[in-house]
């Protein structure tokens, strides 16, 4: 075998990061492609459908189990396979261009795995607490691009929560978007939204006034989102553009297979404030946790004026 390529350097980087540096994320991710939620008989496999390691190999597919190791051989090329493969970012990584082209499906499939990994600890820990607490998505509810597939699972999972509750959905999961063509769109249409009313995304709509299209074509987001995109506006005024997930996927355009929609709407509702546009308060205080314009830059000021103090 010839020496490591760049891509299998950022493909190594990616496993270690979810299985030995943020492990939570990476049992998040396997309980996730493996159906982790359901009785052992009835769990499922993941294949990476070709070799990750160079496009003129012909190996794979390669099958993982939930009880298999994180980490196989190519037979043909002797190559590694890693389980972080199954995103398929290889797909996007260039020797020579770079890694550039996969952050986005990277950042938004991390952001996804947390949701999935507070779902995981909560059902093992006490699933009634569930129902309590509010997910908050920045961002639509779907997987774009080569990671599309994790789609499926997720929403085998929220069809699994959706009667836990009593009969009721279990899990209260919101995706906001503040950006984007659907934000645009509910903006204009806003002075016609009456106070406390919602108007649910149908595939007519979406094709005639969102994005031009052929509405008799494939229905938006098929193989993308697992909810319901709609625009609600509250009583005080705000809008937002909201992706919720079904009870039953094949069920379109009834509210009432939105689960715990309405409750959710109520309390997001609650939870604006005024710092930007479609700006929520937990949404904001943990922007304002990461960001390193903020805890570093003051500390570094801090000193810097301390220091300078001092030496007059």
């Amino acid at each position: 075998m010839g020496p490591a390529l760049f891509s299998e350097g950022v493909r190594r980087t990616i496993h270690e990061f979810l299985f030995a540096k943020q492990k939570e994320l990476g049992h998040a991710l396997s309980w996730l492609i493996f159906r982790g939620w359901l009785p052992p008989e009835l769990r499922q496999s993941w294949s990476v459908p070709r070799c990750p390691n160079a496009s003129a190999c012909t190996g794979g597919p390669f099958v993982f189990e939930e009880k298999s190791p994180t980490e196989s051989i190519c037979s043909k090329c002797s190559g590694p396979v890693f389980l972080a493969d199954v995103l398929r970012l290889y797909e996007r990584i260039d020797d020579e261009q770079g890694a550039g082209g996969i952050m986005s499906y990277l950042l938004t499939t991390l952001e996804q795995l947390v949701v999935a990994n507070i779902i995981r600890t909560l059902l093992s820990l006490k699933p009634s607490t569930l129902r309590e607490v509010l997910l908050i998505k920045d961002g639509p509810l779907a997987f774009f691009g080569v990671v599309a597939p994790l789609r499926a699972p997720m929403i085998e999972l929220m069809s699994y929560l959706s009667d836990k509750d009593g009969g009721k959905p279990l899990v209260c999961l919101i995706g906001l978007e503040k950006s984007g063509a659907f934000v645009e769109h509910a903006m204009l249409i806003e002075p016609n939204l009456k106070p406390g009313h919602y108007m649910l995304f149908s595939n007519e709509y979406i094709y005639k006034y969102i994005l031009p299209s052929d509405p008799t074509g494939a229905p938006y987001g098929f193989n993308t989102y697992y909810g319901a995109k709609l625009v609600y506006k509250s009583d005080r005024g705000d809008v937002f553009v909201a992706t919720i997930p079904l009870a039953d996927v094949s069920v379109k355009g009834k509210f009432e297979n939105i689960q715990n929609a309405g409750e959710i709407l109520r309390v997001v509702s609650q939870l604006r404030c005024s710092m930007y546009d479609q700006a929520l308060v937990p949404i904001v205080l943990a922007n304002k946790l990461v960001s390193l314009a903020d805890f570093p830059s003051s500390e570094i000021l801090s000193k810097f004026v301390k220091s300078n103090i001092s030496a007059n």
